[in-house]
């Protein structure tokens, strides 16, 4: 409850005392004379449009008892909108720099919530702003009348008399006997308790309330004060757990972690809980009815960036130091997602660069999503198999999700550019082809150089490239800059594109494609004659065939890029690839690659633009030959 504003001014045209918001304001003559006594009055201001209120505004005032006099309620110092001047007016403030945020609190006003005390006979001192006795509810919403933005007004009087006076904006109000007072509802401040939101750095909305992470702010030279900020640690705050007032925030529904040093990155909502992830732990907060409880689920090891977690069902997925965990918000129990520790764990994949993994789940897909925006690589965790995608050649700077918008339906997962593009994986496959930058019908996404093109040119006079392929990467698949890439700068027509220098001009006739969905399926390591990974045994591969199913897109034999490539690898280290024609039928699909090492990883890529199929197996042949420790002869 305050008793006065919070600024003031002395121009000594408005409520008598320049310090107050709210007067109880002496009147008449009046058609309801006051007994003579003393009477505290008290005002509320509401937005149910929004569903806020204001602090409680009180006075107390002597009314004398003669000529008919009343008391009212005089509001002043704010502005009410019914316009878009008006609007700006009560945020901004006028000529007289007063506005509803700054004297009341609110951003917002559509109404008016009163209260009133009974008769005070006793002739004992009082401060104007200490109530004598019991406040009661007299009007629980009275809607505001017209404001008129081009008065420059900014004042409201109410009072009970049925014949309005002269006085602008003077309106009615309800009124009670102090007999019939006794039934309204009595205020209580410890029932009623009501504040502002605290400064924030992160809200979000969970089972009815607002939740929010406060924001410290940070000395940031040495003269300031840095003892009170270190005493100040973060906290989570949450709005009334007792009313429907998602922006009432009484000072005790905070939270503070057990180290001020503990900065939270986030908040969030997986199923009935509500996640909090700090640099040193992991929170969850859970409601019942009107109680709200916070309970550390993990100490030592937070999340890694802002980005990094996402709720999934009850459950959170977050990205640690110590790799991907699935944190249950029913049980608590923390579970490591293992299939990922090599890509995680390791300085030549992603150790290095944790804080730039987003982490989102596309429920139509059932995907969980991880993206690295300085790898510009992505992994697809899908949910139904269990198998695991990589993604690469990705220019998305940003991961987020929300209902699908075009059908409400399932959360999607969107994809955004530093540019504000928008994109999701095609998953009913409604575009015209399989494409990173999505494709309209006619659209080129395979196709050979021509003329005309040079080290920073591509050129195809036959082609009709994509009007959104800017930012995603063409790549060359075939002649003497075979393997090469670029990040297209620009279309700068149907048939050219803008790229940075190539190392050499490419020649007329070899193929490229532009932004291709990037797939390399790398099979486990060759294993030796025991059946188990050995070290110690030389293989040397020779042939490879794949068996696949549902061919669609560009794969057919007379298609420019119907082609894909196998691989050997030695860990990060490409010893030789061969490149081979779709087809359905295996030994169509057979080639030779005769590549040995002790640590020999098969793989299979795919750069073509346009190309949908699934693989069912794939056969390496070989030799298990020597070594220098070892000498034991065999197949694979």
């Amino acid at each position: 409850t305050l008793g006065h504003p919070l600024n003031a001014d002395n121009d000594g045209t408005f409520i008598g005392d320049s310090e107050d918001s709210f007067a109880n304001e002496v009147y008449g003559p009046t058609a309801h004379a006051t007994p003579k006594g003393d009477y505290t009055l008290g005002v509320e201001l509401i937005s149910r449009k929004h569903n806020l209120r204001s602090y409680l505004r009180i006075m107390t005032t002597t009314a004398p008892g003669t000529g008919n006099t009343g008391l009212r309620y005089f509001i002043d110092e704010i502005n009410l909108p019914i316009d878009q001047a008006g609007a700006t007016h009560q945020i901004k403030g006028n000529t007289h720099e007063r506005t509803c945020i700054i004297n009341w609190g609110i951003p917002h006003v559509d109404g008016f919530r009163f209260w009133k005390g009974s008769q005070d006979t006793t002739g004992a001192p009082f401060d104007k702003y200490t109530p004598m006795g019991n406040l009661y509810l007299v009007s629980e919403y009275l809607e505001k009348a017209e404001y008129k933005t081009s008065s420059g007004l900014f004042q409201l009087r109410f009072d009970n008399d049925s014949i309005l006076g002269t006085v602008f904006n003077d309106f009615k109000a309800p009124w009670f006997q102090d007999t019939g007072l006794l039934v309204q509802t009595q205020y209580a401040a410890f029932l009623d308790p009501f504040g502002p939101a605290p400064r924030f750095k992160r809200l979000q909305a969970y089972d009815g309330l607002l939740v929010g992470i406060t924001d410290v702010e940070e000395p940031t030279t040495p003269d300031k004060d840095w003892n009170r900020s270190e005493q100040t640690p973060e906290a989570i705050a949450w709005s009334i757990l007792t009313l429907d007032e998602p922006e009432n925030f009484p000072p005790e529904n905070q939270y503070r972690p057990d180290e001020a040093a503990e900065r939270f990155f986030g908040l969030y909502p997986a199923g009935d809980h509500l996640f909090g992830v700090t640099n040193a732990g992991v929170y969850r907060t859970t409601r019942a009815g009107s109680t709200l409880t916070t309970n550390r689920l993990q100490f030592r090891l937070g999340g890694v960036s802002r980005f990094g977690c996402a709720g999934v069902g009850n459950s959170l997925f977050i990205v640690t130091s110590s790799g991907l965990k699935q944190i249950d918000g029913n049980t608590g129990a923390i579970n490591s997602v293992t299939v990922l520790d090599r890509i995680l764990l390791d300085d030549s994949e992603w150790a290095g660069s944790l804080g730039a993994i987003h982490v989102e789940f596309d429920a139509k897909l059932g995907a969980l999503i991880l993206l690295n925006t300085t790898k510009k690589e992505a992994y697809i965790l899908w949910e139904s198999t269990g198998a695991v995608t990589r993604l690469e050649d990705l220019p998305w700077t940003h991961l987020t999700s929300g209902p699908d918008v075009k059908t409400d339906g399932a959360v999607r997962a969107y994809w955004v550019t530093d540019t504000g593009l928008v994109h999701v994986i095609d998953g009913s496959r409604e575009m015209a082809g399989r494409s990173m930058c999505g494709i309209l019908s006619g659209e080129t996404v395979n196709g050979t150089f021509t003329a005309g093109t040079t080290t920073t040119n591509i050129a195809d006079s036959a082609a009709t490239f994509p009007t959104g392929c800017a930012g995603f990467t063409m790549h060359i698949l075939s002649g003497d800059l075979l393997g090469e890439s670029a990040i297209i700068t620009s279309r700068d027509s149907a048939v050219q594109l803008t790229v940075p220098a190539l190392s050499g001009t490419p020649a007329v006739g070899d193929r490229y494609s532009i932004a291709p969905i990037v797939t390399r399926l790398v099979l486990p390591v060759i294993v030796g004659a025991s059946g188990r990974p050995d070290p110690f045994t030389r293989k040397t591969t020779k042939t490879f065939m794949a068996s696949f199913s549902d061919l669609g897109g560009h794969t057919g034999a007379t298609d420019t890029n119907g082609k894909f490539r196998y691989g050997v690898k030695q860990m990060g280290t490409i010893l030789g690839t061969v490149e081979a024609d779709f087809n359905i039928v295996p030994d169509k699909t057979a080639a030779a690659l005769n590549r040995h090492s002790t640590r020999l990883f098969p793989f299979l890529e795919f750069k073509a633009g346009n190309q949908d199929w699934e693989l069912q197996a794939v056969v390496v042949k070989g030799i298990l030959g020597s070594s220098e420790v070892q000498s034991r002869q065999g197949t694979f």
